[in-house]
């Protein structure tokens, strides 16, 4: 194989740089992209089989969006309804897992019996209970008292 060589690097010569064989060049186009007739044939015929499989999709499409436009308000309530679903059955399963550890249900329910002592059976510490939960609130929301 005859090794190339660069203009710059030969400053005495006035020889032209050597290339690759012109066999060599043609074989590598014939690898790299497929002749354009038969590529061009294909695509076009892929195309309008393509378009006229989905041609039904345009009115359906409208009346799907008509459908959705109108009935946004009983499709939102619905959402709503299936994500409440599945929040009560997400939380009645970690609840069934915290019944299901020994003496933990026990030492929460003594954990709330001081919270309620401590914080909310005198009116005054209701009342501070009361006023620190709505300064959090505020604070967390962005709103200032």
């Amino acid at each position: 194989m005859e090794s190339e060589t660069h203009p710059l690097e030969n400053h005495d010569q006035e020889t032209p740089p050597v290339t690759a064989s012109p066999q060599a060049e043609t074989a590598e186009a014939d690898h790299v992209t497929p002749p354009k007739s038969k590529a061009g044939a294909v695509v076009d015929s892929l195309r309008h089989t393509l378009a006229d499989s989905l041609s039904f999709l345009g009115p359906t499409w409208e009346k799907v969006q008509s459908f959705f436009s109108e009935q946004r308000k009983t499709i939102s309530l619905a959402v709503v309804i299936a994500l409440a679903l599945l929040v009560l059955a997400l939380v009645s399963g970690v609840l069934g897992i915290i019944n299901a550890i020994p003496l933990l249900p026990a030492v929460l329910e003594l954990l709330g019996l001081w919270y309620i002592l401590r914080y909310l059976l005198m009116a005054e510490s209701r009342k501070a209970v009361v006023q620190e939960l709505s300064e959090f609130i505020s604070k967390v929301t962005g709103q200032q008292s």
